[in-house]
């Protein structure tokens, strides 16, 4: 038969008398639970002798089948506060070995410095839908961007990812994509932007130079 405790002024002033036997909740400010997750020791005994319990395993054994507990202790280790944790944890990375990768494909470790990644990667601009200030300059360039030139040239050698990202991207707002051709180095007056790789997917450093020039001449943006 499941036991069955509703509360009520008498668990109520019983609650009440057991705050003033309890001690107060002592933080240690170097152990995660104790600044995370909640309740303190009085918390939980106020709740307890609200409920008509004493302890909390009385409490679970009420209400959880057995068939559902654990029969034996678990075996854990002791807790350990924060700065133990990370000292083991730093310890376990040095067995790391780190080797220079080769993946390629825009796949490598990189550093970026504080400040360009809180001022630049992390900028809220980048994903805001708001062009920036001077509206009537930044919504004429974007109009006319979209009405007099909406062909994209992706580099032939632009990482496969990039390329995905750039399709999906580019159709719902009916901008064409096409292939840049390195060897003729021509660009039509209807292109918008070119998007070249570099070092490219296979990681070849190539000479832009020119292929730049004759872009900037057309007023494409070159990325």
């Amino acid at each position: 038969m499941q036991r069955c405790v509703l509360g009520g002024a008498e668990s109520a002033l019983r609650a009440f008398r057991s705050a003033a036997k309890t001690s107060a909740r002592t933080v240690r400010y170097d152990a995660f639970a104790d600044r995370h997750i909640g309740p303190s020791r009085l918390e939980k005994q106020q709740m307890l002798d609200f409920l008509g319990f004493t302890t909390l395993d009385e409490l679970t054994n009420t209400n959880v089948p057995n068939q559902i507990k654990l029969d034996r202790e678990m075996n854990l280790p002791q807790a350990a506060d924060e700065y133990s944790m990370l000292r083991e944890l730093k310890k376990i990375s040095e067995l790391n070995k780190v080797y220079r990768s080769y993946i390629g494909m825009g796949y490598y470790d990189t550093i970026v410095p504080a400040v360009i990644l809180r001022n630049i990667t992390q900028n809220i601009g980048w994903i805001s839908q708001y062009t920036p200030y001077q509206a009537e300059i930044s919504q004429g360039r974007l109009e006319s961007l979209l009405n007099f030139q909406t062909m994209v040239l992706l580099d032939p050698f632009l990482h496969p990812q990039n390329v995905d990202v750039a399709k999906t991207r580019s159709d719902p707002i009916g901008v064409e994509l096409g292939t840049l051709n390195f060897d003729s180095g021509s660009i039509d007056k209807d292109v918008a932007a070119v998007v070249i790789q570099y070092p490219d997917t296979e990681g070849r450093i190539r000479n832009l130079e020119q292929l730049i020039a004759k872009a900037h001449e057309q007023g494409v943006s070159v990325y």
